[in-house]
């Protein structure tokens, strides 16, 4: 027999009446629900993203924000990419037919996506301020100046250095047909074998290096070798390389990568 209500708990207390409610959510309530938590996670991404690229003032204060035209048209399809409009890498169309409410595929992230996400989760202040001494080292005839050819390792640990001499054997692999797509001369290898090196040297190798298909592996290898031959690279760039054009990829994406990634994240 259950206790009046207004008895107060004692000692002498033998039963206590309490009320429990939890629920569970079947496999295929789950199921029916994991497309909303994707899209929530989406709209999560897409501000982050926007505040990323300044397209967003985090402290919503237009009067401290640049106005550079030019710059926000030549991102317009970088913001797509990065926003998941595009991430099929062809057309944006959804297929108005298919009303019989089955799954839809996951789409392919763009290659774009996958390339961005592997050097900015690489990157750190030491690849910032490594890229922007070259920039600076370079002089208005395009000659190098006091460039140095080599920079500490950032990520001392044994698995640091084993992940930066695997991603330096993919590099070296196409090494040599990037340097051809990009028009560098052959005499200009060791220089792009040491400055690859510096850069990779500032790399983070905590997280396990990106499974990157052989195909984006190429691209990488272009957009790397364009970030450190400033020298000898095309300015300004009117074409996509082929391995790049290969994964589908534009110029402005490509020139965002080899061009603005890095110095995104400078700070005067």
């Amino acid at each position: 027999q259950l206790p009046d209500p207004s008895t107060p708990i004692s000692n002498d207390t033998k039963m206590v009446e309490a009320n429990i409610e939890f629920s569970v959510m079947t496999q295929e309530e789950y199921e029916q629900k994991l497309p909303s938590l994707r899209q929530e996670e989406d709209e999560k991404r897409q501000k982050l993203a926007q505040v990323f690229l300044g397209k967003q003032d985090i402290f919503d204060d237009n009067d401290g924000r640049d106005s550079d035209d030019d710059d926000d048209d030549d991102d317009d399809d970088v913001m797509e990419c990065l926003m998941g409009s595009a991430l099929t890498g062809e057309n944006d169309e959804i297929d108005d037919n298919n009303d019989d409410g089955g799954d839809m595929p996951a789409p392919e992230p763009r290659a774009f996506l996958l390339l961005w996400q592997a050097l900015t989760k690489w990157m750190t202040p030491e690849t910032v301020h490594w890229i922007v001494s070259l920039q600076n080292a370079i002089n208005d005839d395009g000659m190098s100046q006091n460039v140095t050819n080599w920079t500490p390792m950032v990520d001392k640990s044994d698995i640091g250095a084993s992940r930066c001499a695997g991603v330096m054997a993919m590099l070296r692999l196409y090494l040599a047909g990037s340097m051809e797509e990009l028009n560098h001369p052959p005499e200009e290898r060791r220089r792009a074998e040491n400055r690859l090196t510096d850069i990779l040297r500032s790399f983070d190798y905590s997280r396990e290096n990106p499974k990157l298909p052989v195909s984006h592996w190429k691209a990488m290898t272009c957009i790397l070798l364009d970030m450190v031959l400033i020298e000898t690279r095309p300015n300004p760039c009117k074409q996509v390389p082929p391995s790049v054009a290969s994964v589908g990829m534009t110029l402005d994406e490509y020139l965002y990568l080899t061009r603005k990634t890095v110095t995104t994240f400078k700070f005067e």
